[in-house]
C-alpha cells in the first residue's frame, strides 16, 4: 500500500458499513484496493469527490462492521464513484477505494460528528452510507498532552517499554483529544520531569467504579536517560505559560498548544538524540502502533499485514524470554546495550504467527535473536540441524538453549521457510 499524507484530506468524509471479514481480506490479500457495490445512489458523495480532487485533496471513507458492533475499524481513500442506471431503473453505485488501513484500535462510532454541526453520531446508528466531519485522527492537526503521575503510584521505570499498552484514568477528560494524540509522561513531585513519550490509543465508553474516565495509551520510549526537569522548562520562553508547569491543583491530563508540544518534543530529542518518532504527522505513529501486538496468544491469531516488511513484536511472552536469555542472541550471544542497563534484542517466531502458517505465540515457537540473525531467519537462510543447532551457509552453530523449541515448529521452518522461499505446497 502507498503511504499517503494525512495533511491533504477533504474536511468531509464518507461513512459506510461493510462486513469486517470482507475488509480484512481486502487489506491482507488485495493490497488495500477494492471495488464495492452499493444499492444506494451516491450522488452526493460523487460531488464531494469532484470537489476534493479539484482542490488537490483526498476524500476519506470510514468503515464500521456491518456484521457486528458499530465501532470504526478501517479507513481508506475513495478513488472513484460511478452511479449508473441498471435494467430495473435504479441507480446503484460502484466505488473504488485504495489505501485501506486498519485503525490502531476500534474507535467508537459516536466519536464522529455530523456535517455542519458539533452533534455526534449515535451509537445505534444503522445507516449504511452518510457523511461526517473528517475526524481528528485523520486530520493534520496534532494535539499534545502531558500525562502526570506520582512516582509513588506509578512505576514509570517498569512500565515504559516501547509498544506496551496501558490504561490510565482521569476525572477530567479533555473533549478535544482523539486516538493518535501525542503524550508526554510526567513524573510528579519530587522528581517533576518528563520521563517518557507515548500516544493515545483510545477512550473507554464506560467509567470505572469510582466514576473516572479510562483511556488507553501506548508507550513509545523507555524511561528517558536525560530528563527535562521543571526548573529548566520554566526558563523556556515558549513553555512559560504551559499549564503543566504552573503551581496549583494536580490533575492527570494537561493540554499543550501545538507550539508548546513541538518545543517540548525538541527539548526531549535534544537531550535524548536516540529518539526519533516522527511527530510531524499522524501516519508514522498510527503505523507504529500496528507494529506491536502486545498480547499472549495460545491460539493462532489473525495475520495482519503492515506497511513494514518485518514486524517486531514485543508480547509479554517475548519479554519474559528476553529476560531468560539476558537480552543476548541465541546464535551469536551478542548483547546490544544502548544505555546504562538498557539492552536491545528481538523475538522471532519460528513458525510465523497467523495466516496460512498458523503459528502460536508460545515459548516453544520463540527464539531470541540479534537484529542480524532475526533478519536471516526471516529470509529463510538458517537451517535447523536439530532444535539446538543451526546451519548458516556452510557453518554450523550451537544455539544457546534455556528452553526447548517444538519439533513441529522446527520441521515447519525447514520444510516451508528455509532458503527464504515459501514453498507453494505449504498447508492452507
Amino acid at each position: 500500500m502507498s503511504k499517503i499524507s494525512t495533511e491533504h484530506f477533504f474536511p468531509i468524509s464518507v461513512y459506510f458499513r461493510k462486513k469486517k471479514e470482507e475488509l480484512k481480506k481486502v487489506f491482507s490479500e488485495q493490497g488495500g484496493k477494492a471495488t464495492f457495490e452499493s444499492g444506494k445512489k451516491w450522488t452526493g458523495a460523487s460531488k464531494l469527490l469532484e470537489q476534493a480532487k479539484a482542490t488537490g485533496q483526498k476524500l476519506p471513507i470510514l468503515f464500521s462492521a456491518a456484521d457486528g458492533y458499530n465501532d470504526l475499524i478501517y479507513w481508506a481513500v475513495l478513488e472513484s464513484i460511478s452511479v449508473q442506471p441498471d435494467a430495473k431503473g435504479k441507480f446503484p453505485t460502484t466505488l473504488k477505494i485504495v489505501d485501506l488501513t486498519p485503525l490502531p484500535e476500534d474507535i467508537p462510532l459516536n466519536s464522529l460528528r455530523k456535517v455542519g454541526t458539533d452533534q455526534h453520531f449515535s451509537d445505534d446508528m444503522l445507516s449504511g452510507y452518510c457523511f461526517c466531519q473528517t475526524p481528528a485522527f485523520l486530520q493534520h492537526q496534532i494535539h499534545y498532552w502531558v500525562i502526570k503521575g506520582r512516582p509513588s503510584d506509578n512505576d514509570f521505570e517498569s512500565w515504559l517499554i516501547p509498544g506496551t499498552e496501558d490504561t490510565w484514568r482521569t476525572s477530567r477528560p479533555p473533549q478535544s483529544w482523539s486516538p493518535g494524540d501525542r503524550l508526554f509522561f510526567w513524573m510528579s513531585s519530587p522528581a517533576r520531569c518528563v520521563v517518557g513519550l507515548g500516544v493515545l490509543k483510545g477512550l473507554h465508553k464506560k467509567k470505572d467504579k469510582s466514576g473516572n474516565n479510562l483511556f488507553d495509551v501506548e508507550y513509545l520510549t523507555y524511561p528517558l536517560a536525560n530528563r527535562p526537569f521543571i526548573d529548566d522548562l520554566r526558563l523556556n520562553a515558549k513553555l512559560f505559560d504551559a499549564s503543566f508547569l504552573k503551581s496549583g491543583p494536580a490533575w492527570t491530563v494537561y493540554s499543550l498548544t501545538e507550539e508548546q508540544g513541538k518545543e517540548l518534543y525538541q527539548i526531549v530529542v535534544g537531550q535524548n538524540p536516540e529518539i526519533n518518532l516522527g511527530w510531524n504527522t499522524r501516519t508514522p505513529l498510527i503505523q507504529r502502533a500496528r507494529e506491536f501486538e502486545a498480547v499472549d496468544l495460545a491460539e493462532p491469531p489473525a495475520r495482519v499485514i503492515t506497511t513494514t516488511s518485518r514486524v517486531i513484536r514485543d508480547t509479554v511472552k517475548a519479554r519474559q524470554m528476553k529476560l531468560k536469555y539476558g537480552y543476548g542472541c541465541q546464535v551469536c550471544r551478542l548483547k546490544i546495550e544502548f544505555g546504562p542497563g538498557r539492552f536491545y534484542v528481538e523475538a522471532h517466531h519460528v513458525r510465523p504467527l497467523g495466516g496460512n502458517h498458523k503459528g502460536c505465540d508460545t515459548e516453544d515457537n520463540l527464539m531470541i535473536l540479534c537484529p542480524t540473525h532475526h533478519a536471516m531467519f526471516d529470509l529463510g537462510i538458517p537451517y535447523f540441524v536439530s532444535p539446538n543447532r543451526i546451519r548458516i551457509y556452510n557453518q554450523e552453530y550451537d544455539l544457546l538453549c534455556n528452553h526447548k523449541l517444538s519439533d513441529d515448529n522446527v520441521s515447519y521452518h525447514n520444510e516451508f521457510l528455509y532458503n527464504g522461499v515459501l514453498n507453494s505446497s505449504r498447508p492452507n
